[in-house]
């Protein structure tokens, strides 16, 4: 917390992972992203359920791809920004939502559409040959709990378009967006932040 957006900032408290054991956001929770609708708050973010004994930290990737799998989209709900965001017992946006196969869904971009629904943008793996691309899928749904259906048949963007951590908003005429470039396909330097405008 702070007074001013340039800080400093203070701790305050802890609101996620839940810690309890067996729960599918129990042991991690990453990538917040916060929506008002209908005078609640809605906290949409990435977690999974870590076995323990896990995998050494500096363990080849390997050694966590059962873990990281387990990666989902989860959305937690408060009656004030300040307040204790209780989260769901199942993601909101699992593996079964976009039409085509992959593993996880994670990095959840949300935002209010003018007409009222909920639109989530989101990472998914496709295997794309022989090669794994991180491509942007598109859900909706009427409320922020879903259910939630696919915009598109196919990603947001072509595969060369190796993208993930995208942050989306409407100003009021038309969406906007960033995103981590991972090839520099579209923002033509490897690893720089791309801007698109719909």
């Amino acid at each position: 917390m702070a007074d001013g957006p340039l800080g400093p900032f203070k701790y305050v408290r802890d609101v996620l992972p839940t810690g309890e054991r067996g729960r599918w956001d129990g042991t991690m929770a990453h990538n917040p992203a916060i929506v008002a609708f209908g005078g609640r708050y809605y906290l949409f973010y990435i977690g999974l359920r870590a076995d323990e004994p896990g995998p050494a930290l500096d363990a080849p990737f390997a050694a966590w791809r059962e873990t990281y799998r387990r990666i989902r989209i989860g959305v937690a709900v408060a009656d004030a920004i300040d307040g204790d965001f209780v989260p769901m017992a199942r993601p909101v946006i699992d593996t079964d939502v976009a039409p085509w196969p992959h593993v996880v869904t994670t990095n959840p971009a949300p935002v209010i559409t003018p007409e009222g629904k909920v639109r989530v943008y989101y990472r998914t793996p496709r295997v794309e040959g022989d090669r794994v691309r991180n491509v942007l899928a598109i859900a909706e749904a009427d409320h922020p709990l879903g259910p939630y259906r696919a915009v598109k048949r196919e990603p947001m963007l072509p595969a060369s378009m190796h993208l993930e951590d995208p942050f989306v908003w409407h100003d009021g005429r038309r969406y906007q967006a960033i995103a981590k470039d991972l090839d520099g396909n579209l923002a033509g330097v490897w690893r720089r932040g791309a801007f698109a405008i719909r």
